[in-house]
């Protein structure tokens, strides 16, 4: 899929959990601000909820 050269650079990327779990949650921060943005901007919006993981714990 990638040639050598793209999978050297590829390797020479820092990684740790620590910055994997910032990122996410700088992203998850990011997502949050940009709800919060448009429900500022429009004060329609529509919420779903999805109850599969509690009714899988319950079957367990």
């Amino acid at each position: 899929m990638f040639d050598s050269k793209a999978v050297q650079a590829i390797k020479t990327i820092p990684y740790s959990d620590t910055n994997t779990a910032r990122r996410v949650q700088e992203m998850a921060q990011d997502v949050r601000e940009q709800l919060l943005q448009e429900i500022k901007i429009d004060h329609r919006f529509s919420l779903q909820l999805d109850r599969t993981p509690m009714l899988q714990m319950r079957l367990k």
